[in-house]
């Protein structure tokens, strides 16, 4: 007589277990379901671990040229702010259209005194303006306390005078010119008679 064999499964033993749910230990094996909070903090953790190895792979010439560029945009930022006001304020601001001939600035060939008697005539004040200025040119000019060349520009004649009076009235002068003649700002009557005052030669 044979004894039963212990050793065979029995298979709808087996299947009740598989589909119980108390034995179903792979469920809790699952990865908890992701949320945009633990998507940021993966995506943070992958920026920084990339940072590390990009600074680990960097040699001293590499370092040298960061530097530099550090340096170069330091530098730009501080001379756009330095000149803010020239440079950016004046496009933001309305420009008025003054009545104003834009010609070669020089001072030979010219009658100013004829010239600015029309200007002031016609209230063409900013014509005024440059024609003082040119006629102060052309008598520092004919003193030879400048030398006039039609390249130049108006701060190389204030900087050829010595520290004086006569540099002080010509630096007034030519930052009225300047703003008028460059910069298309508008002047005024009494603008104009303070100027031929400081100038000495009148209207």
């Amino acid at each position: 007589m044979f004894s039963p064999d212990t050793l065979t499964a029995d298979r709808l033993l087996l299947d009740s277990l598989a589909t119980s749910g108390r034995y179903d230990y792979a469920s809790q094996l699952t990865a908890p379901s992701s949320s945009w909070i633990r998507d940021w903090w993966d995506w943070v953790y992958k920026l920084l671990r990339d940072m590390e190895r990009t600074v680990e792979s960097q040699t001293l010439g590499d370092w040298l040229i960061l530097a530099g560029g550090i340096v170069l945009i330091a530098i730009l930022f501080y001379v756009c702010w330095r000149n803010r006001g020239r440079w950016f304020l004046p496009l933001l601001r309305p420009r008025t259209v003054v009545s104003y001939s834009v010609s070669d600035d020089s001072i030979y060939g010219t009658d100013f005194d004829a010239q600015l008697h029309q200007a002031w005539t016609d209230t063409n004040y900013a014509e005024c303006v440059r024609l003082l200025y040119l006629r102060h040119l052309r008598r520092l000019s004919d003193e030879r306390l400048i030398d006039w060349q039609p390249h130049r520009t108006p701060d190389t004649y204030v900087a050829q005078l010595p520290p004086g009076e006569q540099r002080q009235a010509l630096q007034r002068l030519t930052a009225v010119f300047v703003r008028v003649r460059y910069g298309h700002y508008p002047t005024s009557r009494d603008e104009v008679e303070r100027l031929a005052k400081q100038e000495g030669g009148g209207l």
